[in-house]
């Protein structure tokens, strides 16, 4: 423990006014630095990203402490993406490795791995790094990159070590990310449903509803007011302003249209907001368009979680507000989305932020190497799903024609749970907060339809 910890404790001390406290104090940091000094590491490796490029780009990996020794263990997995500017890739790297040190190691969330992808460009001098995790043709493929390259290399690595420990089936994987990171978490995580079961966005812009799009114009003519040609039309400048450069990016990332040289900005010369490059951007930019393309928490069945935290002090603060309303507009069971507000911080990512955002996400993925029975057909009539953060089984009888049973058994046939089916109910749920680990069977009739499934409860 080094001298600048110790004058901590001591200045918390002469608050204090008590040198016993002092005391304590003092074995508290040391408890605190033993904690975080764990035997975990954050791995560099080189990955491909033939999407974008034949180079290679690199990907940090935290292995929490005990994975080397591990065998026969599965990890469940994070994708972090970082944000824009040029640092974010390893300040984001450091609050990670110390907050997942600190929880796993008391016991509060279970071990997993953590990627950290290392995707900054300089395609553009003025905004290279705002690609947004999206495929366009101004930046290049960066959502395949995470998609394909990154899911392709986990899969194909030539380190065992990794390669055999790691689940990326659909339960076992959330995405998560600051800023631009967590706007290319949430689009991604929502347009692909399948492989991600939980997301967490922090600071990111989750709405593009055409108020929002219209309200950057007063900011955007006056960050350019001394830029205009003689017809008094704005010649919009990347160096002139924040919003102007990040406008710029999210035109040229959003915008199927825009290609390099011939970007087509949200604005036009005059001011006004480009209908057309507005609709352009919908089904990329904005959340709330994507999920109702997907049919998300209406018909779909692999619906992702959400997490949302924001800072009140942050310039997305009323965009996430926005989104929230949009989401409740739209119907969305609340049990699908939290959202959290940070009091007084702006724009930013921290140990606290990073430490709910992991308990959550722990909350969310199904414990590590168990096989979900998801959408699992018993036979054309049945369809069960474990809700393992909630310790029960969702049971779904397409058709409920007549009254019946539904039992679960143990290995020796012993019922443990009895259920009936009434006619016409179709939804039902086995309560599995008494119920040990094991492998059970799960027996189902309605009238004289009949099925049974193997289930491996393992929560």
């Amino acid at each position: 423990m080094n001298l600048q910890k110790i004058y901590i404790c001591y200045g918390l001390s002469l608050y204090m006014r008590n040198l016993n406290e002092f005391i304590l104090t003092l074995i508290l940091g040391i408890t605190i630095q033993n904690l975080l000094s764990s035997q975990s590491i954050v791995k560099d490796y080189p990955f491909p990203t033939p999407s974008i490029d034949e180079s290679h780009h690199q990907l940090k990996v935290y292995l929490p402490s005990g994975y080397k020794s591990s065998e026969n263990k599965k990890y469940n997995v994070v994708i972090y993406l970082h944000g824009s500017s040029g640092n974010n890739f390893n300040s984001i790297g450091n609050v990670i490795k110390t907050t997942a040190d600190l929880l796993i190691n008391v016991g509060i969330i279970k071990p997993l791995v953590i990627i950290m992808p290392n995707l900054q460009t300089n395609i553009s001098p003025s905004f290279g790094n705002r690609h947004l995790y999206e495929n366009s043709e101004y930046f290049g493929k960066y959502g395949d990159v995470i998609l394909k390259d990154l899911f392709s290399f986990l899969g194909n690595t030539s380190d065992n070590n990794l390669k055999l420990k790691i689940d990326t089936s659909r339960g076992h994987v959330a995405i998560g990310g600051f800023s631009m990171g967590g706007d290319g978490a949430l689009r991604l995580g929502l347009k692909n449903p399948n492989k991600f079961i939980a997301i967490s966005a922090h600071g990111a812009a989750p709405s593009f509803a055409q108020q929002i799009a219209a309200g950057l114009a007063p900011l955007i003519t006056n960050e350019n007011r001394n830029s205009r040609d003689g017809n008094g039309n704005y010649n919009y400048n990347a160096n002139n302003g924040f919003y102007t450069e990040a406008v710029m990016g999210i035109s040229a990332a959003w915008n199927p249209n825009s290609s390099p040289g011939n970007i087509q900005f949200l604005l036009n010369p005059n001011g006004s907001l480009n209908s057309s490059a507005y609709e352009a951007m919908l089904p990329y930019a904005d959340c709330q368009t994507i999920i109702k393309s997907k049919g998300l928490y209406k018909t779909a069945t692999n619906n992702p979680f959400l997490y949302l935290e924001v800072g009140t002090a942050d310039g997305f603060f009323g965009i996430n507000n926005q989104f929230i309303s949009e989401l409740n507009s739209l119907g969305v069971d609340p049990k699908w989305f939290t959202y959290t507000t940070s009091p007084g911080k702006p724009h930013g990512f921290d140990i606290d932020r990073a430490s709910e955002a992991l308990k959550w996400i722990d909350e969310k993925l199904l414990p590590a190497g168990t096989t979900p029975i998801s959408n699992l057909k018993v036979n054309s009539d049945y369809k069960l799903r474990p809700i393992y953060q909630a310790k029960k089984i969702e049971i779904i009888l397409n058709t409920s024609t007549a009254d019946g049973y539904i039992n679960l058994l143990d290995i020796n046939g012993r019922i443990i749970i009895n259920k009936r089916v009434v006619k016409n109910q179709t939804e039902y749920y086995l309560d599995m907060t008494s119920t040990p680990h094991g492998v059970y069977i799960i027996h189902i009739t309605s009238g004289n339809k009949i099925g049974s499934t193997k289930l491996v409860w393992n929560n």
